[in-house]
């Protein structure tokens, strides 16, 4: 996604109201935990590591 990554995404989508409550999994290249916890204060519900 050109300008905008996906914990941005998840950042603009959970704070709109309607969006808010919607489960949200996270797909991720990264094994760093730091990336993992930045997953989870975003409040992704979860995530799943790319092969």
């Amino acid at each position: 996604m050109p300008g905008i990554n996906g914990l941005e995404v998840l950042s603009v989508l959970k704070a709109q109201e309607p969006f808010g409550y919607i489960p949200v999994t996270m797909l991720l290249t990264s094994q760093d935990q730091h990336d993992i916890q930045q997953v989870y204060q975003q409040r992704a519900s979860a995530y799943v590591m790319k092969p």
